[in-house]
């Protein structure tokens, strides 16, 4: 499919990929389709060079710092903000130590952030329906919520007017 390499663009192609170019930025460079430059390090056996650096290594001023900001309770939002970094970098650096999350961790986290739309949609609505539950019980009775998850299990609950409703009252409500 390809046609042979000829020894000079040999050497360019294995000067750029020595360089730590990957094929893309080879490819642009050479003029080509990066395709032909992924086909050569296959038939080169050589695996591809990363299209991102490798992280940058924490100096041991930072990481005491960095540690100095957990154990003084610091969420990864705060101490990520401080260091200039993501928040995600602060986990990773968290879940390779062992290090378990300070308060305000998951739950300063907003629902959107980590979750799509539509996921968000369904745990509103979810919310919505167990709240609702919990007010139309009768006075004294604590909420079981594991009996409302049954519930909710076996048939789509709904809330109209604030009011918990299976779905034959929200066809009735035109939902």
């Amino acid at each position: 499919m390809y046609a042979p390499v000829s020894p000079d663009e040999h050497t360019r192609r294995m000067t750029l990929y020595a360089q730590g170019l990957n094929d893309y930025t080879m490819a642009d460079a050479l003029g080509i389709n990066w395709n032909a430059i992924r086909h050569w390090r296959h038939e080169n056996k050589l695996p591809a060079n990363s299209k991102r650096p490798a992280p940058k290594k924490l100096t041991l001023e930072q990481e005491k710092r960095r540690r100095e900001m957990y154990e003084r309770g610091m969420t990864d939002r705060e101490i990520a903000k401080v260091q200039g970094v993501t928040r995600k970098a602060i986990y990773n650096w968290r879940a390779h130590r062992r290090l378990g999350v300070n308060s305000g961790g998951w739950a300063g986290v907003p629902m959107y952030d980590v979750l799509p739309v539509a996921g968000c949609q369904l745990v509103n609505g979810f919310l919505r329906c167990a709240v609702a539950y919990a007010k139309q019980l009768p006075p004294g009775r604590k909420a079981d919520m594991g009996m409302f998850i049954a519930e909710w299990r076996k048939q789509k609950f709904g809330v109209v007017r604030g009011k918990w409703v299976g779905m034959r009252t929200m066809r009735e409500a035109g939902r």
